[in-house]
This record gives structure tokens, sequence and C-alpha cells, in this order.
């Protein structure tokens, strides 16, 4: 392979995994999953906790001050980022095609997970917007979300066998800035090309 192939290929290599999506790490405590760190929402990552209870409870009041997203586009991002980043079938376990992998999930056909994004407009109406992330016990296949649902801010999930919330907060994860590493290492590449094309 001569240096100028080389060179094309890193560049290539580079490029794909600077455009590609960062890697949440999962949060398993005794085969359950409990939560993931660095979940990107378009582009923005997030910390996501699963637990029981209601969103007043979850969410500090669930005010629209408490609840990370406003609109329905940004609670539909970030449940197809828990289908598509999170619940997952792999090495930690199958995430994906068992919901009783899931913390407080005794369902085995599907587990409905809450993102609230939104409190009704009418303080005076106890009600707040969400998006279910319906996770089934299908690979992909049943699995989508479902927006425009209206739920009780103190409308609880406890002793509900196949929903909770995901609780939801800005992640502290730095992504690893691949481009800059990526520049080294082509400027290298290009100066062993150029002494080699010297010496020869």
């Amino acid at each position: 392979m001569t240096f100028k192939t080389l060179i094309g290929a890193a560049a290539l290599a580079l490029g794909l995994s600077a455009g590609a999506s960062h890697a949440a790490t999962l949060i398993v405590s005794s085969g359950k999953l409990t939560g993931a760190t660095g979940v990107d929402v378009g582009g923005t990552l997030y910390d996501v906790t699963f637990a029981d209870g209601s969103c007043a409870s979850l969410y500090g009041g669930c005010t629209d001050a408490t609840i990370p997203f406003s609109t329905a586009a940004d609670g539909t991002a970030a449940s197809e980022a828990l289908l598509d980043q999170v619940l997952l079938d792999g090495p930690p376990g199958n995430f994906d095609t068992d919901p009783t992998t899931l913390v407080g999930i005794t369902s085995v056909s599907a587990a409905q997970i809450y993102t609230p994004y939104a409190r009704n407009s009418d303080p005076t109406i106890p009600t707040v917007h969400i998006v279910l992330a319906y996770n089934s016990n299908t690979v992909t296949a049943g699995d989508s979300t479902i927006g425009g649902t209206v739920y009780n801010i103190i409308g609880d999930t406890t002793g509900q066998t196949d929903r909770l919330y995901a609780v939801w907060s800005l992640s502290a994860v730095t992504p690893v800035p691949l481009p800059a590493g990526g520049l080294l290492l082509l400027t290298g590449l290009a100066g062993l090309g150029w002494h080699r094309r010297r010496a020869g």
C-alpha cells in the first residue's frame, strides 16, 4: 500500500469515526438495566435513570423548569435515543428483547418508558405531555415512539408491570475530540510520506 493510499484510508476512517454517534454507557446492577450516561439527544449528551413514581415526584414538581425537554420533537428524540442507544441486546444483557431486564419491569411482552416534555399550559390542570418509548420483546420490529399522550403529574407508575419513567438530566460526560487527534495522525502520515519521497 502506498503512503498516498494509506493517508486516504486513514482520512476515510477518521471521517467515519468523527461522524459516528456518541456511545452511551449503560448502568447495570444485578443484571438489571437502571440507566445510562452520555445518551446523545440531538447532539446534547444526557444521563438517564429509570424509575417508578410520578412526574411530580421524579421531576421536582413536574414544572417546565424541571423538565429538560420542552417540545414534542425533543421528547420524541429522547425516546428514540433510548431505543437506538440504550435498549439494545449485547453482552451486558438482552435489553431489547427481554423487557424484564429493565429495572421495575416484570411484563415479558413490552416496556413503556415515559419521557415528559411539557406541562399543560393551564396551571390549574395538573397534566404533562409525554412521549412513550415502546420496547417490545422483538428485535426492533415492535419498537416505536408514541407521542401526544397526556398524563396526570401525580399519576404513579409504581406497581405497574410494564411502565416507568425515564428521568433525564444533562450529562457531565465529555466526548473525546476525535477530529483533533485525526488531524495529528494525518499530519504524521503526510510527514512520513514526504520523508520517504526525499529519501528515495
